[in-house]
């Protein structure tokens, strides 16, 4: 699986980097990882929604693999009517949790190999699967705006753009970039 698209998607889109699959943090199978490892640029990982960023974990994972690691569908949980979220630790309010986002993903960018992070849902979800759902998105239910957790989270990609360096190297030993 991971040779026939690694191979196929370096032969006829050469220019993008390669993920593989996007992985969970709390189960990330080792078989799978060294099959996927000599075909993809960078590692895809979806940690919990949780505060504080993880580094003894993301240490690790960059350690074994040696790629870079793009943080994907994450997101800070708030106290919110009528979403399930108990199963996370969740903030008080959507600036609470635009502020602890924004500190988990400075501590992420910290390091030397976090490529990038992306909020998880741009809307909130709802009864689509027969529950309340917990995905809270920077928009609300019916696109209402989150000014708060939206202001944080403008300051936090300022941030970015300020302290991003233009270009930055990692060799991939299986395809020589």
């Amino acid at each position: 699986y991971y040779r026939v698209l690694g191979e196929a998607n370096r032969r006829y889109d050469p220019d993008h980097l390669i993920f593989g699959d996007r992985l969970a943090s709390w189960l990330i199978s080792p078989v799978a990882l060294e099959e996927m490892l000599p075909y993809v640029d960078a590692i895809a990982v979806q940690p919990l929604f949780n505060p504080g960023f993880p580094q003894e974990q993301f240490d690790r994972l960059y350690e074994q693999t040696g790629k870079p690691i793009l943080i994907c569908d994450f997101a800070i949980r708030f106290e919110e009517e009528g979403k399930n979220i108990r199963g996370w630790r969740p903030q008080p309010t959507p600036q609470a949790a635009g502020q602890v986002y924004a500190e988990w993903v400075r501590d992420a960018f910290a390091t030397r190999y976090i490529i990038g992070v992306f909020w998880c849902n741009p809307v909130n979800s709802g009864g689509e699967f027969g529950n309340t759902g917990i995905k809270q998105g920077l928009y609300g239910k019916g696109l209402t705006p989150r000014p708060d957790l939206n202001r944080e989270l403008r300051a936090l990609n300022r941030f970015l753009v300020e302290n991003t360096p233009a270009e930055v190297e990692f060799e991939d030993a299986a395809f020589g970039h």
